[in-house]
């Protein structure tokens, strides 16, 4: 959205973001398709805020439209093309951890963002909104106040 709105776009935050799809994240997307597989503690949140029989359902849809999307090129692009459009002050977060989006993506889109700034938490997984609420919120807040 930040590539393609510019003028309405004034701060972007990214969180476990990703412009194309590697090998990688679609064997980890399917490795947690199956929701019944999932631990309590990682399932629980989620069936809490949509309920405990539409969340599988929510889920797989997901699962499905990133699968689709990723078979449309032949590069699994997103929105690569987009990356260098993006003019507003921008932060990637990512947790060092994450079981959902491979590695090299956030150095990529804080490489190709010009005046990105890039927040590596150490031990973070894919839900470190969750667990570091606190650091994470302070972050994010100090980052939307700038002026």
């Amino acid at each position: 959205m930040a590539g393609l709105y510019k003028r309405n776009i004034k701060k972007m935050v990214a969180l476990a973001a990703n412009a194309y799809f590697e090998e990688e994240d679609l064997n980890m997307i399917l490795k947690v398709r199956d929701v019944s597989q999932w631990s309590e503690r990682m399932r629980g949140p989620m069936e809490e805020v949509y309920g405990k029989d539409y969340f599988p359902i929510l889920w797989e849809e997901w699962c499905v439209a990133i699968l689709n999307l990723a078979s449309k090129t032949s590069d699994r692009n997103i929105c690569k093309e987009l990356l260098e459009k993006i003019q507003c002050p921008s932060l990637i977060m990512h947790g060092a951890k994450d079981a959902m989006v491979a590695s090299e993506h956030p150095d990529m889109l804080h490489r190709r963002i010009k005046g990105s700034r890039l927040v590596i938490f150490p031990d973070g997984k894919h839900n470190l909104h969750f667990k570091y609420k606190e650091r994470f919120n302070e972050i994010v807040e100090s980052f939307l106040l700038e002026i």
